[in-house]
C-alpha cells in the first residue's frame, strides 16, 4: 500500500464514526488493521475475522497491535513465504515451522530465513536456493561462508555472480564460471583485474567491444597500448582523450589521431574532449623515435 493511500485512509479512520461505518471498516482487512493500529491503538475484535484472511495484515496486526504471536492469523500467514519469513523474524523471533513449507519454495526468502532466523544452514530451502544464481552466491557467502557445490551450476551460468563467487567466495580463479564471465565486458575486465590480476585472453573479445572497458583494460591491466580495443574506443571522444592521456601519454595512434583532428575541424560542433585533445600541443606533436647511438 502506498504511503499516500495509507494517509488518506487514516484521515478517514480518525473520524468518530457511528456503528454503521464501523461495520463497513470491519469488512476490510486493510481498514480494520489500520483502525486498530492508529485509532483504537490496541486489539479491535470486530475486524479480526477479516484481518485473519489476509497474510500481510495478519502479520502487521500481530506485530503492531498484539505485539506477539496471533494464532488467529497464522493459518493465512503460513501460506505466504514473505510474511512467514517476517512473522518468524519480527514476531516469533526464531524458527516458525508452520511457515517453513511456503518459505522453502522461494529462493530469496529461503536465503533470508537461513541467514536471519536459523542463523546457519537450512537444508529445507536449499533446493530452491540452488536454482537461483544470486541467492546461491549469497547463501555461499553469508551462510555457508565458503564454496557451496549445490549452487554452483546456477551461479556458473551468470557472469555477474560467477565473478562475485570467484572473488568473494573462492577467493581466486574459478574456471567453472569463466565461460559466462567471458561473454560480459564489464565482468571480464573486473575478473582480469581482481581475480586473475593480469591479462585474461578469454575475456578479451568481450572487453574489446566495449569502449570504456577497453580503456580500463589497457590502462589498468595491460598498462600500455592495446590495439584490440582501439576500434571500440574510437566511438567515444572522451575515451580516446583518456587513452591518449593515461595510456599512450602523447599523440594517439594514427587512425585515432586522424579521427580526432577531423572531428576538431568542425569547430562549432566539436565535442569538448575533441577540443581538449586538439588544443594540447603534446597531442598534436608526434614523438620522435629514439635513435640508437
Amino acid at each position: 500500500m502506498s504511503n499516500l493511500k495509507q494517509a488518506k485512509i487514516l484521515r478517514l479512520l480518525r473520524k468518530n464514526f457511528d456503528g454503521e461505518i464501523k461495520e463497513m471498516i470491519a469488512r476490510s482487512a486493510e481498514c480494520s488493521c489500520l483502525y486498530a493500529i492508529d485509532v483504537v491503538q490496541g486489539p479491535w475484535e470486530p475486524g479480526e475475522d477479516e484481518i485473519s484472511k489476509d497474510a500481510e495484515y495478519s502479520y502487521l496486526y500481530a506485530l503492531d497491535v498484539i505485539k506477539g504471536p496471533w494464532e488467529k492469523g497464522e493459518s493465512e500467514i503460513s501460506k505466504d513465504a514473505e510474511y512467514s519469513y517476517y512473522y518468524a523474524r519480527e514476531v516469533i523471533e526464531g524458527p516458525w515451522e508452520p511457515g517453513e513449507s511456503a518459505i522453502s519454495k522461494k529462493a530469496g526468502y529461503s536465503y533470508l530465513y537461513a541467514r536471519d532466523v536459523i542463523k546457519g544452514r537450512w537444508e529445507l530451502g536449499e533446493s530452491a536456493i540452488s536454482k537461483d544464481a544470486q541467492y546461491s552466491y549469497l547463501y555461499a557467502r553469508d551462510v555457508i561462508e565458503g564454496p557451496w557445490e549445490l549452487g554452483e551450476s546456477a551461479i556458473s551460468k551468470d557472469a555477474e555472480y560467477s565473478y562475485y563467487y570467484a572473488e568473494y567466495v573462492i577467493k581466486g580463479r574459478w574456471e567453472k564460471g569463466e565461460d559466462a564471465i567471458s561473454k560480459d565486458a564489464e565482468y571480464s575486465c573486473d575478473y582480469a583485474e581482481y581475480v586473475i590480476k593480469g591479462p585474461w585472453e578469454k575475456g578479451e573479445d568481450a572487453i574489446a567491444g566495449n569502449a570504456c572497458c577497453a580503456l580500463d583494460y589497457a590502462r589498468d591491466i595491460i598498462r600500455g597500448r592495446w590495439e584490440k580495443g582501439e576500434a571500440a574506443m574510437m566511438e567515444i571522444p572522451e575515451v580516446m582523450y583518456e587513452y591518449a592521456k593515461d595510456v599512450i601519454k602523447g599523440q594517439l595512434p594514427d587512425t585515432m589521431h586522424n579521427k580526432m583532428v577531423i572531428l576538431g575541424s568542425f569547430a562549432r560542433s566539436a565535442d569538448k574532449w575533441v577540443r581538449k585533445y586538439c588544443q594540447a600541443k603534446k597531442y598534436m606533436t608526434k614523438k620522435k623515435p629514439k635513435v640508437a647511438v
